[in-house]
């Protein structure tokens, strides 16, 4: 049987997606203090009250990332099962690490950030998407929930985007392509601390050297495998300056002012 998600026109990358991620961006910054890495700290520090209502607050967003692509494609049985997998996969890890039954260092691999992104994949088949999204998600786990709340909610309008030989709105265009750019130059920022500068990323989490490498390679190659999608698809295929400027950081702001001065109109109508 076709799944009907797959052939049905969603504009993922819309305006209105993007606004709600930074809804979601500035809301996380008002409700979560911690920045999502409270209850890795000193629960024994703060009264039950407390903890009880960070623990329901970070348990919406957890739910969140799980269930961002589902909720925009008004598929409202899967998001309940994604929400039930969030709220589940949030509370064993929790439970696990407030009581010292699991070392630090294997956390990360099952990270409700981790495994946001494949179940939320994977409930559609999509294994590709799944497996770039574990790999994805896994970098980002090392990071606070405030820092990968940005980047695993637009992988998923990202990874999900198909434009359809259609030109994209100017506003949707640009922020969209500096979504992609931040979490690309955010990655390249933590190469230079962790595999260049040998300092790690995240030693609250106590990865090996390698295997924080290797994760924070693997999300550079996804990305710009994703951005090759994104910008065959955005210019229509013309492998044009522009598309080649727009791999390259900081020369890439010249296709951001193209962008801003007459969108993508010009290579469609071609």
């Amino acid at each position: 049987m076709i799944d009907k998600y797959k052939t049905k026109n969603i504009d993922f990358l819309s305006l209105k997606n993007l606004i709600w991620i930074v809804v979601a961006q500035v809301a996380i910054i008002f409700l979560l203090p911690g920045g999502g890495v409270w209850w890795f700290d000193y629960i024994a520090d703060n009264s039950t009250t407390y903890n009880m209502v960070m623990y329901a607050i970070e348990t919406l967003f957890v739910v969140l990332l799980f269930t961002f692509s589902s909720i925009i494609k008004k598929d409202y049985q899967k998001t309940g099962i994604l929400s039930l997998l969030a709220i589940f996969n949030f509370g064993g890890v929790f439970y696990l690490k407030t009581h010292d039954l699991i070392p630090n260092n294997i956390i990360a691999w099952f990270h409700p950030v981790t495994l946001s992104l494949f179940f939320s994949f994977i409930i559609y088949s999509d294994w590709k998407k799944a497996l770039m999204g574990y790999f994805f998600g896994l970098f980002f786990s090392l990071a606070p929930l405030m820092g990968s709340l940005v980047p695993i909610l637009f992988f998923q309008l990202w990874a999900n985007s198909h434009l359809n030989h259609q030109a994209q709105k100017k506003a949707s265009a640009f922020i969209s392509r500096m979504y992609m750019y931040y979490i690309i130059m955010l990655i390249f920022t933590i190469l230079q601390v962790s595999i260049v500068n040998h300092l790690a990323f995240s030693p609250r989490m106590m990865l090996s050297h390698e295997i924080e490498s290797f994760a924070i390679i693997a999300a550079l190659v996804i990305c710009y495998y994703l951005l090759w999608d994104y910008l065959n698809s955005y210019y229509q295929g013309h492998k044009n300056v522009l598309f080649y400027f727009s791999f390259i950081p900081i020369i890439w702001i010249i296709p951001l002012i193209v962008i801003l001065i007459k969108g993508n109109k010009s290579i469609v109508n071609k």
